[in-house]
């Protein structure tokens, strides 16, 4: 970890010697220390939410500086459920398949690309979606997945959807995990219920 913070320091002062000031790779390279530093820290899989929330956010940003600003991320949160504890980094591949198999593979948008993560108060629990409107997943493909996630099994393509899963029941247990809804030419919903309670 440490050579690896050191070098991203070391390409952060170099970007701004050669851009002569801060530029927008700088902000890319921050964002990019900080999930780094993040997803190396030691200490418990288990985060607040609210940490997991600020580091999407994080990878969101270099995403959008990558692809620009063909869609937009809107986070709805209900107070009451930001001390809840998730697996780290459990978001950003959920994210990642929003945009990769949602928005991208459109390649003809009517509309404005969306990320809507939510997030609810359910008494003992919390509820947690990232829905997105791109281009939705077959019928076949839907059952086809619902059914491996509900074996706890993974498939071809979405590994970091079957991982996601596999890491909330490992931690949660078999009631827990990711619940996939989907229409084609309309989006995708991913739900996932987390235990309030767990330290």
């Amino acid at each position: 970890p440490h050579f690896l913070y050191n070098t991203m320091e070391t390409i952060y002062w170099k970007v701004m010697e050669a851009a002569k000031g801060y530029c927008p790779a700088n902000q890319m390279i921050e964002n990019l220390s900080d999930i780094l530093h993040y997803s190396l820290s030691e200490g418990e899989d288990l985060v607040r939410l609210q940490d997991e929330l600020r580091i999407a956010e994080k990878y969101i940003q270099i995403q959008k500086m990558r692809f620009g600003d063909f869609f937009e991320v809107v986070c709805d949160k209900e107070d009451g459920c930001m001390d809840v504890r998730v697996p780290k980094l459990f978001l950003q591949p959920l994210i990642e398949n929003a945009i990769q198999h949602g928005l991208l593979a459109r390649s003809e948008m009517k509309q404005a690309g969306k990320i809507k993560l939510r997030v609810r108060n359910l008494g003992d629990e919390v509820l947690i979606c990232v829905m997105d409107n791109g281009v939705g997943i077959s019928g076949g493909r839907l059952s086809e997945l619902r059914i491996l996630l509900e074996e706890g099994k993974t498939g071809e393509g979405h590994i970091g959807l079957f991982n996601t899963n596999l890491r909330v029941r490992l931690h949660f247990g078999e009631p827990y995990g990711i619940k996939i809804y989907s229409k084609s030419d309309l989006g995708t919903v991913i739900k996932i219920r987390v235990p309030k309670g767990i330290v």
